[in-house]
C-alpha cells in the first residue's frame, strides 16, 4: 500500500516535457534496402536485354531503375515499420544508395563530390516518399 501511495505522488510531466525519441526498427530498413536491390538488379537484366540500356551506363532508363528502386526500398521499409514510415523509407534508401555506389566505385567510376551530395539528397526524399505512401496507405485502410 505504501508503495501505491509513493507512485501517485510523484510529479506528472507534461506530454511536451517528455524527451524525443525515435526508434528505428532496422528490419524494415535493411529489408527494404535489400528488396530495391533485387528488384533493381532484375530489372536491370530485363532492360538489358531488352537493348532499354547501354553499355556506357549514361541511360534515362538507368536513372529511373535507380529512382524506382529507391522508391520501392522506401515503401517497403515504411510498411514494415511500425510507425515513423517517411524515416525508415529514406534510411531504406541511403542504405540503396551506399549499396550501389559501392558496386559503381567498384566498377571504376569516379563521381564528384558534387554528385554524390546531389544522389544522397535525392535518395533521401524519395525514399522518404515511399515510405509516406506506405504510410498513407496504412492510414486509409
Amino acid at each position: 500500500m505504501e508503495l501505491a501511495g509513493r507512485m501517485d505522488r510523484r510529479p506528472r510531466r507534461a506530454p511536451a516535457d517528455r524527451p524525443l525519441s525515435v526508434s528505428v526498427r532496422w528490419f524494415a530498413v535493411v529489408f527494404g534496402a535489400v528488396t530495391g536491390l533485387a528488384a533493381s538488379l532484375a530489372l536491370f537484366v530485363v532492360l538489358g536485354l531488352a537493348g532499354l540500356i547501354e553499355d556506357d551506363g549514361e541511360s534515362v532508363a538507368l536513372l529511373l531503375l535507380i529512382y524506382a528502386a529507391q522508391l520501392l526500398a522506401g515503401y517497403v521499409a515504411g510498411r514494415y515499420a511500425v510507425a515513423n514510415g517517411a524515416l525508415h523509407g529514406g534510411l531504406a534508401a541511403l542504405a540503396l544508395f551506399f549499396l550501389t555506389a559501392l558496386f559503381a566505385v567498384a566498377a571504376g567510376t569516379e563521381p564528384t563530390l558534387v554528385t554524390i551530395v546531389f544522389s544522397l539528397f535525392v535518395a533521401a526524399v524519395i525514399g522518404s516518399a515511399g515510405g509516406a505512401l506506405a504510410n498513407w496507405q496504412r492510414v486509409e485502410k
